[in-house]
């Protein structure tokens, strides 16, 4: 093997290291409710059969990546990506129709941060406009942007300038969360802080509840340095927030009161946060380049106790937890075979756990495709699946 190889294998093995015990500095002055990072490393049988007895690879006329899938009924759904591509069904996945974003802004530039549909109608964008490298922040422009005839025609609900916006949730109550960042010029600098919204009346009106977090997660010189990653709701009027560091927020009272928990080692892998029905939170996370690969799951239960898996061969794009302890992951794999490895070769992939995240069974692998970006549970049963080069997969059955 040539030294370039040699190299090549160390950068991509590095987070395993991190694993076996490297901790990370958490810097925030007012965050101090202590880390977890007790791990147990993930298993991967790359030969047992997870108990697939049937799945459909659906066509779809194109060939862009997929980002994200949802389904707001056993008949309606949605699958598309962040440039602005979206495909609905009504009849549960039999047939996919393109629906065209007319969001009356100007396309160029625009990435679409977040998209998240409450019902077969009413749906939510994220508009996030962009500036050139080295453009002054404030050039970047966020906007929220509201659908009621299932996403043919958008409104614009808020529009802001010196923001990004990240992330938008709903609950089946009308209730709703964004995060993002806000910038402020201070002198000859331009500084972050953390931007949340919150809406209670199906995002009619929406109230800036950014003062706690803030308060936070603010350092000792006044700045804020960490950045809102994901937020999930948990409950009426609560949330949990999680940051680039790993940090964990919970919100109640409509998000006017805000309080640390136990944070997570993340190892600057970026972070999601979902919740379950029983107030549980789930975090995934991962990374892939030529630092290294690595994803972890993790779930704090009721009672704020986390537990987590870690990951040294594969890249987690995106998890469910079917329970507390069956959880789906879905990402990049790497190869086995070292030569392949060192080419940078990896396959799409969907796993299964059912013990808590240590061991794992492969459930879906395509050949051709590099990364399973999303996976959603369709409320009938069926698990649906999107990925890179407009990969979707309908998964017709798990054995129990």
């Amino acid at each position: 093997m040539s030294i370039s190889r040699k190299i090549g294998l160390a950068l991509t093995l590095t987070l395993a290291g991190l694993f076996l015990g490297i901790m990370g500095a958490f810097s925030s002055r007012n965050v101090s409710n202590g880390v977890f990072s007790a791990y147990q490393k993930a298993r991967i049988d790359r030969q047992a059969n997870a108990g697939i007895t049937d799945f459909q690879v659906v066509p779809l006329d194109t060939d862009n990546d997929l980002d994200f899938v949802q389904f707001t009924s056993p008949e309606v759904g949605w699958v598309g990506n962040h440039y602005g591509l979206l495909y609905t069904t009504v009849d549960a996945g039999k047939t996919w129709q393109r629906r065209v974003l007319n969001v009356g802004i100007e396309r160029s530039g625009l990435y679409f941060s977040d998209i998240h549909f409450e019902s077969e109608s009413v749906g939510w964008a994220i508009a996030q406009r962009y500036g050139k490298p080295g453009e002054d922040l404030c050039v970047r422009q966020g906007s929220l942007l509201r659908t009621n005839d299932g996403g043919q025609t958008w409104q614009i609900k808020f529009t802001k300038k010196c923001v990004e916006l990240l992330r938008i949730t709903f609950t089946a109550g009308g209730e709703g969360w964004v995060i993002g960042h806000e910038f402020i010029h201070q002198k000859e600098e331009v500084e972050n802080r953390f931007l949340i919204m919150h809406s209670t009346d199906h995002g009619n009106a929406w109230v800036d509840i950014s003062e706690g977090p803030n308060r936070l997660m603010i350092e000792g010189d006044g700045r804020v340095l960490d950045s809102a990653a994901g937020i999930a709701a948990t409950g009426a009027g609560t949330a949990s927030l999680i940051t680039g560091n790993g940090h964990i927020l919970d919100a109640t009272e409509n998000g006017t009161r805000w309080r640390p928990s136990e944070s997570l080692a993340l190892y600057s892998l970026i972070p999601e946060v979902k919740a379950m029905s029983d107030g549980s939170v789930t975090v995934n996370a991962g990374m892939d380049g030529s630092h290294g690969t690595a994803g972890m799951v993790a779930r704090r239960d009721p009672k704020g106790k986390w537990r987590g898996s870690w990951f040294t061969d594969f890249w987690v794009k995106d998890a469910l937890f079917l329970s507390n302890r069956e959880m789906l992951a879905v990402g990049s794999l790497l190869p086995k075979d070292k030569e392949l490895l060192l080419e940078n070769q990896r396959q799409g992939a969907l796993l299964l756990s059912k013990n808590d995240g240590l061991d794992w069974t492969i459930v879906f692998k395509s050949t051709d495709r590099r990364s399973v970006n999303a996976v959603a549970l369709n409320t009938d049963g069926p698990i649906w699946v999107a990925g890179s080069r407009g990969l979707l997969v309908k998964l017709i059955h798990l054995e129990n």
